[in-house]
């Protein structure tokens, strides 16, 4: 039986990741480009990480709120900038997963724009709202164990799972973030330990 599910994902992985073609991030001159590209930046930050900030945003074509994550070249690791790592991200299809927009970069700097998590993330949620019902809790549970399945299937381990990486939306649905560390189960060549 657990041969059998290895060697399920092992297909899955190679039939939606492995060989996924790979797009190009588009390379821009400088930020203010991103406007003729269908997205305006605000400036409120809503969250900042060791490599990176998060900033409103708003899609211009679909008028929706949307977020951008900023990375700094400067001092982000290197492989968060490779193409194939862009490519999978925005392939990543789940209810249960921040969908990525688009990726544009400049030589500074990297930007994802993504789902907009309006509620928080679930430490933000339990610090403003303080304990919640336990069948909530069971929901968001199983949402969460849902969309980590979605990737197990595909062969991706998360390797950040935590409260910080698990937004809620307006309708309060779970929407797992932070999906840039990443690991490709079936990928040997990369020496990182999956945590």
């Amino acid at each position: 039986m657990e041969q059998k599910l290895e060697q399920q994902r092992l297909e899955m992985w190679k039939r939606y990741i492995k060989d996924a073609p790979l797009q190009e991030i588009e390379q821009i001159p400088w930020e203010e480009v991103i406007e003729g590209k269908g997205f305006r930046l605000q400036q409120q930050i809503i969250g900042k990480g060791k490599y990176s900030e998060v900033v409103k945003a708003r899609n211009k074509v679909t008028d929706t709120v949307v977020c951008c994550k900023i990375f700094r070249k400067s001092v982000a690791p290197e492989f968060i900038f490779e193409r194939r790592l862009v490519t999978i991200l925005q392939l990543l299809r789940h209810p249960s997963l921040l969908k990525i927009y688009k990726c544009f970069q400049t030589v500074e700097r990297l930007y994802m724009f993504m789902e907009f998590g309006a509620n928080g993330n679930l430490n933000d949620f339990v610090s403003q709202y303080g304990v919640m019902a336990e069948r909530r809790a069971l929901q968001i549970a199983k949402e969460v164990a849902i969309g980590i399945h979605y990737l197990h299937d595909r062969a991706i381990a998360h390797r950040r799972m935590n409260i910080f990486n698990v937004f809620l939306d307006n309708s309060m649905k779970v929407k797992i973030g932070g999906l840039e560390y990443f690991q490709e189960v079936f990928d040997i060549t990369h020496k990182d330990q999956v945590t």
